[in-house]
């Protein structure tokens, strides 16, 4: 779901387990590029120093998704949507946010979506966090 341009790019990763991971290599044009696969093993995750959590439920989910953010420090909230092959679907600016803990729900059934695989972005800051979420009709 990650796409940088940047030189080496870095994406962080917060469970444990395997990721398939495309790279596309172009020199600008397209007889200079190729796509690079690779399957990495993540064995352990430290979150110990994260700023960010978040987590939500239910999931799966018929409808409205109660949130949980928890904020080390205040810190620019915004939520992005993604669907199963990474495009994005629905941004949420949060605003401002104090440290500690934020409830909010967000209504799936109110945002015209397909059944499917959902992945959710949560951004603080400089910190992002991403999880799964399924949304079931």
């Amino acid at each position: 779901g990650s796409q940088s341009l940047i030189k080496n790019p870095v994406h962080t990763y917060i469970y444990s387990g395997i990721y398939n991971v495309s790279l596309f290599v172009s020199e600008g044009t397209q007889d200079n590029s190729f796509i690079i696969d690779h399957c990495i093993e993540v064995i352990s995750i430290d979150t110990s120093k994260l700023n960010i959590d978040f987590n939500f439920t239910p999931n799966p989910t018929k409808g409205e998704v109660i949130m949980n953010l928890i904020l080390s420090q205040e810190s620019s909230c915004k939520l992005i949507l993604y669907n199963e092959v990474g495009q994005e679907v629905k941004v949420f600016e949060l605003g401002i946010k104090k440290s500690g803990i934020t409830i909010f729900s967000i209504n799936f059934s109110e945002l015209n979506l397909n059944e499917g695989v959902y992945f959710i972005k949560m951004i603080a800051g400089n910190e992002n966090i991403s999880k799964r979420i399924i949304y079931q009709k």
